[in-house]
């Protein structure tokens, strides 16, 4: 999803988007891991698209907030503004 938008959202003006945390029930790929190529590839994304405001990670359940978290807390930490 996320390579897909990175072409089609900023050329449409888009300021946002919330992304879920998908195929880590049924498909049980591994949160943690799911976390951390999540929030790799936004911040990569978000580094080369200044212009963009806003980007919400949904997070069904507790397990999974925590794994966001976790995987947030790991990563290098930016400076607010920074992208």
């Amino acid at each position: 999803m996320l390579p897909q938008f990175t072409r089609t959202g900023p050329k449409h003006g888009l300021k946002s988007i919330a992304f879920p945390a998908i195929s880590t029930g049924a498909y049980r790929f591994p949160m943690d891991r799911a976390a951390c190529i999540a929030l790799n590839e936004i911040m990569a994304f978000l580094d080369g698209n200044k212009e963009f405001e806003k980007v919400i990670l949904v997070c069904f359940g507790h397990d999974t907030y925590q794994s966001y978290l976790k995987a947030w807390k790991k990563s290098e930490p930016r400076p607010q503004g920074s992208g």
